[in-house]
């Protein structure tokens, strides 16, 4: 099986084309594969200087995502962070506003006020003793422009 076909047939099954493998560099290696060149030795050390230039900018490029992953990562942790706070204020705050609205029974009774009576916050008809609203008076066909005209 040539090289070739090997690293085709392994970019196909697990590995993404950008994830091959190079496989360990060695200077025999290098000047077999090179021994066809006028001069091997110096075809070998170019090919092992242009992968190594590649190797780097790839490199390169891999830490400034990690840069910008991690700058974005810091970024939503203060975020987070000030939302955390704002909620806490806010649960704070809520807890202030039910106390000072509905106190506690033992303080109150230790100041000398009766409890609060226990009603209904929505009344139905049968315990509203106000009499049911009366419409309001109006002028005779005053809402004569609400009814369809007839032609």
């Amino acid at each position: 099986m040539s090289s070739s076909s090997l690293s085709s047939s392994t970019s196909h099954t697990a590995n993404p084309p950008e994830a091959t493998t190079i496989p360990p560099l060695s200077v025999a290696a290098l000047l077999d594969e090179h021994a066809a060149a006028p001069d091997p030795p110096q075809a070998a050390l170019d090919q092992a200087v242009a992968e190594r230039v590649g190797l780097h900018a790839k490199n390169e490029q891999l830490w400034r995502l990690i840069e910008r992953q991690r700058a974005g990562y810091s970024q939503l942790l203060q975020e987070l962070e000030r939302a955390r706070a704002e909620r806490d204020a806010y649960k704070e705050r809520l807890k202030m506003t039910v106390r000072s609205l509905s106190p506690d029974p033992r303080r109150r009774a230790a100041e000398g006020s009766p409890a609060p009576q226990s009603k209904s916050r929505w009344r139905s008809h049968s315990q509203d003793t106000r009499a049911s609203p009366q419409p309001l008076p109006h002028a005779a066909g005053a809402d004569s422009h609400l009814q369809p005209r007839r032609a």
